[in-house]
């Protein structure tokens, strides 16, 4: 049966075993927290945590582990909010670079999603 073709804009990941212990790590901690209500982000962590253990693909080669996964475009901006979130409660900025970016516009409210 032959493979099915993927959309040009989906992009593959490849993490070693620690990578992905820890990044499932964190998925897991945020999937978990009690908040109410509860809010995107967490929804965004429990789904993506749920979907790398589905889907994900482990592969071993010369002693390494590592799994492969697929991110869709809708994904990788949640995924990168909830890493840049972590970033950012875990170790100080070293440079204020928001005053460095040149332009500044007036853009809709970053909260609201688009459906």
């Amino acid at each position: 049966m032959p493979r099915k073709k993927l959309p040009k804009d989906v992009q593959r990941i490849y993490l070693c075993a620690d990578e992905l212990n820890a990044l499932l790590t964190l998925l897991d901690r945020l999937g978990n927290l009690d908040v109410e209500p509860d809010n995107s982000i967490l929804t965004d962590a429990r789904e993506l945590k749920e979907k790398f253990l589905r889907y994900g693909r482990k592969y071993e080669k010369d002693g390494e582990r590592f799994a492969a996964f697929y991110l869709f475009p809708s994904e990788v901006s949640p995924l990168l909010k909830i890493l840049t979130l972590e970033l950012a409660c875990s170790q100080p900025a070293s440079r204020d670079y928001y005053s460095m970016i040149g332009n500044k516009h007036t853009v809709p409210d970053p909260t609201e999603r688009k459906v």
